[in-house]
């Protein structure tokens, strides 16, 4: 195995390539591995954080430990005191779970509204509580209000601790430990989660404010717990605001006065997406916006290769395994109709169909495409032959520059597939992660309802 071969990213800079990705089979072994590799390894879960590295300058790991196939950590259990959701459950397969629990109402609006779809089907929920340096994670202020507990694992121990402790010590924490469980008592609340984009959809928000509370049978609030994120470095509680609305009637516009008056509470971050001062003057607006086995067998290194399948053609590559998918696809199968673009996995010009599902294709390292199906626009149609939506998009003549449509075709192809029925607001919703800088959108949108027509 080599180690230590540059790896160019799409934006020109060069960091040592990691020398394994080790797809774990059990939780037993991922723990084994994590503890072998030391400080010099990581796990790997949705890596939507990870796959950005080069875009923060910042170095991978020689060694990651992917963990998205391990049942018992891709799991939501239910039972009548608490849940138990594991931690490679994604955003999107967490707010489905969770859908008719109205006690979770909270944590399913932080969950289902994060990033964009995209996004939110790689996304994991223990990879948004270990990511220390991520603070506009949607979910962590949600948990908080949900008095959430984290069960973290390591060879020869394992051990549950609250999540505001958690977060003050996930920096410190020593290597071989791993977040495998989150765990969330049942009770009567109501809650709801605000956050604050700089756009609609596809963004970090500004500030993010979550709330639970219980009430009474008067109406008035018995126990309160309010959270806010983004705006500091780590989400924290809002424990003045939570003192006072306890024994007040649950009134969103008081609620709202009581926050701007409490505002001081918070230091915001500077941050490229905003300064510290916006962030402060945000959060109580936000507030307001409330009403409402061993390695050897799974171990994909630089020198062991893996297999894909492309539009039904099948490709054996020895490339770095933490390669983008986009890159493969590119510069070792001329597919150039997927676009690397903004390589964060926002702007959705790089989406391909992994197993049927949209997935951007900058945020999936090769190694863990092996063995699944990819489809990208080039092989959408058949014989030659347009599909539904291509043929709609050109007669309705809402083809723009070509940059950003086919990801847009993926996204759409998609939606017509799994939703028959849908409506222009499903159409919206479905193309939150593709942006175009060419159209209002609008064009696009009769195009589907016209595809949809010619079913």
């Amino acid at each position: 195995m080599t180690t230590g071969s540059p790896m160019q990213s799409g934006a020109g800079e060069t960091h040592e390539a990691p020398a394994s990705i080790y797809v774990a089979p059990s939780l037993a072994s991922a723990l084994d591995a994590l503890s072998e590799f030391g400080a010099a390894g990581a796990a790997f879960a949705g890596g939507t954080w990870i796959m950005r590295s080069p875009i923060r300058h910042e170095r991978l790991k020689p060694h990651y430990v992917a963990i998205g196939k391990i049942a018992e950590l891709t799991t939501v259990r239910i039972d009548s005191d608490a849940i138990e959701i594991g931690a490679a459950v994604t955003h999107a397969a967490l707010a489905a779970a969770l859908a008719d629990l109205a006690e979770f109402a909270v944590l399913v609006d932080a969950a289902g509204r994060s990033a964009n779809p995209a996004i939110r089907a790689m996304a994991t929920i223990g990879g948004n509580l270990a990511t220390a340096e991520f603070a506009a994670a949607d979910c962590v202020p949600a948990l908080l209000c949900l008095d959430a507990q984290v069960e973290m694992s390591a060879r020869d121990c394992r051990e549950r601790i609250g999540l505001a402790h958690f977060l003050k010590i996930r920096s410190s924490l020593p290597p071989g430990h791993l977040v495998t469980r989150i765990i969330l008592p049942r009770a009567a609340r109501r809650s709801a989660h605000a956050r604050l984009p700089l756009r609609k959809s596809g963004d970090y928000p500004v500030a993010i404010v979550s709330l639970s509370v219980s009430i009474d049978a008067a109406g008035r609030i018995q126990a309160a717990r309010v959270a806010v994120g983004s705006v500091e470095p780590v989400a924290r509680r809002w424990e003045r605001l939570e003192a006072a609305l306890i024994g007040r009637p649950l009134d969103a516009a008081e609620a709202a006065q009581t926050a701007a008056a409490l505002a001081d509470e918070f230091v915001g971050r500077d941050g490229v997406d905003a300064p510290a001062w916006y962030r402060s003057a945000c959060y109580p607006v936000s507030s307001a916006a409330l009403r409402s086995q061993r390695l050897a067998p799974e171990l994909v290194g630089t020198d062991m290769g893996f297999n894909l399948t492309v539009n039904g053609d099948h490709l054996s590559s020895a490339t770095d395994p933490a390669t983008p998918l986009i890159d493969i696809l590119r510069e070792e199968m001329h597919l150039t109709g997927a676009k690397p673009v903004c390589r964060e996995g926002f702007c959705g010009a790089c989406m391909v169909l992994v197993d049927g599902e949209p997935t951007p294709s900058c945020l999936l390292p090769a190694a863990l495409a092996d063995g699944r199906e990819i489809r990208t626009v080039e092989g959408l149609a058949a014989h030659g032959e347009l599909n539904r939506i291509q043929a709609a998009l050109e007669a309705s003549d809402a083809v723009q520059c070509g940059m950003c449509f086919p990801g847009m075709v993926v996204s759409l192809t998609h939606l017509l597939t799994t939703r028959p029925d849908a409506t222009r607001d499903d159409i919206r919703a479905a193309l939150t992660g593709n942006i175009c800088r060419c159209t209002g959108y609008e064009r696009i949108v009769e195009a589907t309802l016209l595809a949809l027509a010619n079913a």
